[in-house]
Parts: C-alpha cells; structure tokens; sequence
C-alpha cells in the first residue's frame, strides 16, 4: 500500500495569510468589529492565528511566483519560484478558478490562516462566504464529493486531497487526513459547539488588550506550550467540555522566524505575541507586544537610535542593538581549526580582551552602495559597516589597528601555501576630516570575485566615542559626512512610524526594500547581458559550500537493501517527516538495489532532480509513503529576485522596540507601500555634499 506524499506542503493553501502578515500588504480598509472576528470560531490551543478583513484586491500582488516563494521561507516553508508556479496550478486544479478569483471570491469577507502544532504541524484557512454565494453553488463549481460527518458542518472532500467543512457562512480548509487533528477541532468550533475558543483566551485577550483598539489584522503566536486555564477566567458562555490543550506540545519559534535564533529585544523570553495592524493611507502600522517579564538594561546599550539616524540617508538597509562581544570571540572556537578567524582570535587573546573591554554592547550594521570601479559596466556596489560605541574609543581604535594587522600578517603566511595574492600592511589616511585607516583586499577580491567589482578596502576610523568599520573606503566617507552634518541623514525615515524611536530603543531596523529591489533589478540586468551563465540554477549546483544535510542518523542492518532510522538531529530538515524506526527503501524514484544503501543514498541525494528538494520513499508500519524533504540550497540569483518582487509592495520598513508598558515588551513596525514605480533615489547620481577638504581621498 502506498499513501500519498508525506511533504510540509500541506501547508501551501494557507501559507498566503502569513505572508499578508509578514509583509504587510493585505491591510484592511474597514476595521473589524471584535463580535464579528473569526477568533470565536478558533479553537484555544491553535499556535498561530492570523486574522484579516476584506478588501481582497491588495491581496493580488502576493501572488507574485517571488514574493510568494520569499514569504514562504520565512514561513518556515522552503520553496522557489517553481513551487509558486505549482502553487498557483494545485489552486486551479482544485478550485477550477485562478488564484486572484479564488482570493476575491473566498477572502472578501475576510479571512483567517491557523496553524497547529504537533509531530505534524497542520494548517487551515477559515473564511466567510461572499454575499450572494451559496455553499452548493461552490460545491457544484469545485465538484466537491461529501463526506460522513456526525457532527453539524458539512464536509466535503475536494481535489489533492482537500479538505472543505462549511456551517452557517462559514468554511474552513485543510487535511480532512484520519491523523489531521486541527481540521476536525476546526468544524466542531465553526458549528458553535461548546469548545473553548481562541476569543476567550485569556493570553490573547490580554494582549489585544494592549495595542490599538479596532485593528485591521491581528498575529497572534504561541512560542511555548498554553497554560491550562483558570477556572475563574473560564468564558460563562463556554459549556464545560474536555479541551484538548498544548501541554504536550515542545516550545518552538514562531513560525515566520523559524531558524532564527532569537526574538528582538526585549521580547525574548515571551511564550506568546501578537501584532496588531492599523493602515493610514500607504502607511501600514503594526503594533507587536509579548509577555516577557521587563528585562534589566545598561543605560550605555540603550543606544540603538542614536547609531541609526545619523547614518546616510540613502543607507539600503540598517540595523542596531546590543551584541555581546565576548560571546562572539568565544564563539570562534567552534570554526575549523585551521580557520583564519579562529587562528587570529587564538593568537589575538588579549589584544581582542581590550578591545571588547574598550567597547559597550551598543552596535549598528548599515548597508548602503558605492559605485563600481571606474570604467566597470557594473552597477553600484552594495557596502557594509558596522558602528561600535565605545568606552574608550582611542584604545578601542588602537587594539582593532594591532589586531587587524596581525591578522594580515597570519593570512600573509598562509597564503605563501596557499598560492593567494599577498596583502600589503595597513596605510594612514583621512576621510571626510577623519583619520583613518586601510587595508587593501582589492588583489584577493579582484582574484576571487574578478576586476568588476572594484577597489575593497576594509576602512576604520574613530568618530566622537564611536569606531566604524567598513567594507569600503566610499561607504565609510559617506557615514562620516552624514555623522558630521554634511549629508542628509536618516532620522526623518526613523520616524516614519506612529511614534519615533525612544532613547530607550534597544533595537532599531530600517529597510529601504523598494530601492534594494532597484538595485536587485540593476544586477540583473546586468548579468543578462554580461554574465547569463550565472541565472541558471545549475550554475549554482556545483559551487554549494556543501552537501545539503537531511539531519537523518540511519543504521544498516546487514544484509538488508534499506536503512533504518535510528535518530534525528535537532532542528532537522527531515523533522515531522521521518520518525526514528522508519525504514528508507528508496530515494530519488528508485528503491535500493545493492547490498550497500548508504552509497546509494548518498549518490542519490547528490544528483537529486530538485535542487531544493530530496524524494525519499519510506516504509512505516507496512505502508509506503513517499516523502519530500527541504533542503538549503545557496543561490544569489533567487535572492536578487525575490528582493526585487518585495520592493514591488513595500517602500520603506522601519522597527524599533520601546520601554515595556508594564504588562511586557512593546514594538512598533511601519511598512510604507510603493505607490508607483519610480526610483526613490539614484544609485548612480551621487548626492550633493559641502567641499571636501584637500587632502581627503
């Protein structure tokens, strides 16, 4: 027997809804009213609940094969530009309408994407039906077959494997599969039978409780198992009924920030949060607050604003907050022990010892451009900064000088085996007034990298009590102009949002996707016509920094042409997918056929036909089930493309997280929507500046 595909793709037909959430496109004009939120039809234990009105015309460009495919990584959701394409087609096969009908017709009234937890996480959009449409009319239209159920929805069985319950003007989908929990809790909730629901919920009222009144949308996540509830906090118009809860479910991350290692700010530690969304105009407002208790703080790390608004105006992308540099260096001994960074840290101990001594936690990392080297038909080229306040910034500068040249020193030596370009030691110069300093890398780039992308220069200089880095010496130039007065700065983008950053912000973030997407659009272009090689995939297949890693530890019994599961490694690809005693018999479309499978699986996962994915076959308790599996997989050329998507939606993005409001953590997102197509600003006009003085480079 062979059951259908066990994939994390279940979760296709509802992953658009997080992505509304994540990028802020599907703001509502109308308000919802609370009496009328799809929360009371939710059961208590969901872990994540994204709740929009109608206005489902902005919901449109989110279809887009790039935006789609990025939004669904961050869902914890890999997929590429052709699982979009596959997306859009399973839609139209199943609903026998295109997706933009499907979101106009299913979403006007709107719409809720809730997810579960467990050893299989699921997923299920609740929706309303539109004015004028009946049920039967859908489920004559989709060719929906019914379903037994003894409870009051309707259910219907619709095609891939849809499943399609429906009460009163309600009707929710998902996996009707027998091992489907979520979707059964679901119908019992949209037929106002006696379960708890989400609405009376005490942790999520008390933070709605907390943001604006009328929202337009609402996230609401857990990051750890519910609480049982208090009998004295039981809804009186819940009837008592047994409530299946989340104590058995292992905390996780939120799903959209899944792989990332921590929550900004002051809301690490939170076991739930919710953002609230308000739109003025092109002005999306997202207002996010969590339940960790108030965190102490060192005045000198409250520093974020500060760093940010005096950076470059025409900075792509900036980030500021608290870094603990000890833990970094320590952090080093984990490299390979023939690493660079590692040998240099281990030889450096006690000049990086001064130099993090020199330093506080405060730290922004800005992105902006700098043209391409002269003559170069390249476009502009992204640079990096980081800005470190100090406690003493002359020894700060001094230490990072010694360490930085002993560095060269140590690359110098390695390199003489290594048959690389050898590095001249640091030079003196002066920028923008400032004293600075320089190490040339533009041989090894230009050997690694080619002539194309210009002059690289690792430049440091000391401004007032802060040290700035950076990637090159134009970007550090600019930084300082703009830190002096002599070119526009950031702080009217900073308080683009309902209220500016505090002197209290721990963490503050400004993005400028509709230009990054400029500059995306740019290098594309560009290697269109200079390098096409490089926009295939394949090209890209064999410069991997390795294999992909499933995270499936396997066993070979002797004898035998298959492997048995024996553990997953934490974090796994594989997770939810395979479970220790399952036995692999195939991979790729083909079973194992000689007496070592682990060469075969190896050679399989190799010359996997999706680069994305690995295709298993796994035997379970007597049953076959093919099973998809994601995996990493480096490619710039995807990343450009969905960069240039996002900018389509969003101008400008700007967070900063502010002093707790007594009940926990508070933040702030405001999203600016591109309004047209035309360039915010130039990459190839360099702005006007005062003079610089003689004997600036």
């Amino acid at each position: 027997m062979v059951r259908r595909p066990a994939s994390n793709s279940r979760r296709a037909p509802a992953l658009l809804l997080l992505l509304i959430a994540a990028a802020g496109a599907s703001a509502t004009r109308a308000a919802a009213q609370p009496a009328a939120s799809l929360a009371r039809h939710v059961p208590a234990d969901v872990t994540l609940f994204v709740e929009l009105g109608g206005d489902a015309d902005l919901l449109i460009p989110l279809t887009d094969a790039h935006v789609w495919s990025t939004l669904a990584e961050l869902a914890g959701q890999p997929a590429s530009a052709d699982d979009a394409a596959e997306w859009r087609r399973r839609v139209n096969h199943t609903l026998l309408m295109e997706p933009d009908e499907a979101i106009r017709l299913l979403f006007s009234r709107g719409v809720a994407f809730i997810a579960g937890d467990g050893p299989a996480p699921e997923s299920a959009l609740l929706c309303r039906l539109a004015p004028g449409t009946t049920l039967l009319e859908l489920a004559t239209r989709w060719q929906a077959r019914p379903i037994p159920f003894a409870d009051k929805a309707a259910v219907y069985q619709l095609r891939n494997g849809i499943g399609l319950g429906a009460f009163d003007d309600r009707m929710i989908f998902g996996d009707p599969g027998p091992e489907s929990t979520l979707f059964p809790a679901l119908l019992r909730s949209i037929a106002d039978e006696p379960v708890e629901s989400l609405a009376d919920d005490e942790q999520y009222r008390s933070l709605l409780r907390r943001v604006p009144d009328r929202p337009d949308g609402v996230l609401f996540t857990r990051l750890a198992p519910r609480p049982a509830p208090r009998a004295d906090t039981q809804s009186t118009t819940t009837a008592p009924a047994e409530v299946r809860t989340a104590a058995a479910i292992p905390p996780r991350p939120l799903p959209a920030l899944r792989g990332v290692t921590d929550l900004p700010g002051p809301f690490r530690g939170s076991t739930s949060v919710l953002l609230a969304l308000h739109r003025k105009a092109e002005i999306l407002q997202f207002t996010a607050v969590g339940d960790a208790p108030a965190q102490p703080r060192r005045e000198d790390d409250a520093d974020a604003a500060r760093l940010i608004e005096r950076l470059p105006e025409r900075t792509l992308l900036a980030w500021g907050g608290v870094l603990d540099h000890t833990a970094l260096l320590r952090a080093a001994d984990s490299l390979p022990a023939q690493n660079l960074i590692r040998v240099a840290v281990g030889t450096q101990a006690q000049p990086l010892g001064r130099l993090t001594a020199a330093l506080t936690g405060s730290t922004a990392v800005a992105i902006g451009t700098v043209p391409a080297r002269d003559g170069a038909p390249a476009p502009a080229l992204p640079a990096a900064a980081v800005l470190l306040r100090a406690r003493d910034a002359q020894a700060a500068e001094d230490e990072l000088t010694r360490f930085l040249q002993s560095l060269v020193s140590v690359y110098n030596l390695l390199s003489l085996r290594a048959g690389l370009p050898l590095l001249e030691a640091s030079s003196d110069l002066t920028i923008a007034g400032s004293a600075a300093h320089a190490i040339d890398f533009t041989p090894l780039a230009q050997s690694t990298l080619g002539e194309a992308y210009g002059r690289i220069e690792l430049t440091w200089a000391r401004d007032d009590d802060v040290l700035i880095v950076a990637s090159h010496a134009d970007w550090l130039r600019q930084i300082l102009e703009a830190r002096k007065g002599r070119r526009a700065d950031l702080s009217r983008v900073t308080r683009l949002g309902q209220r500016p950053p505090s002197p209290a912000s721990e963490t503050l973030i400004v993005a400028h996707l509709g230009p990054i997407a400029d500059l995306c659009a740019d290098w594309l272009t560009h290697f269109e016509q200079a390098q096409p090689q490089v926009l295939r995939e394949d090209y890209w297949r064999i410069r991997q920094p390795g294999p992909p890693r499933l995270g499936i530890n396997v066993a070979q019994p002797p004898e035998q042409r298959r492997l048995e599961v024996v553990s997953l490694e934490r974090g796994a690809a594989a997770a939810g997918l395979v479970r220790p005693g399952d036995w692999i018999v195939g991979a790729e479309g083909r079973r194992f056929s000689t007496a070592q499978p682990v060469a075969e699986f190896r050679e399989a996962i190799t010359q996997r036909r999706n680069s994305r994915r690995v295709e298993l076959l796994v035997e379970r308790s007597g049953v076959m089930t093919p099973v998809s599996i994601h995996v990493e997989f480096l490619d710039p050329v995807s990343v450009l493309r969905r960069l240039r998507a996002l900018g389509t939606i969003a101008q400008r993005v700007v967070y900063h997280d502010d002093r707790p409001d007594g009940a926990g953590p508070r933040g702030f997102l405001t999203v600016e929507l591109r309004a047209s197509r035309a360039r915010l600003f130039s990459f190839q006009e360099p702005p006007a500046v005062v003079p610089a003085a003689p004997d600036d480079r």
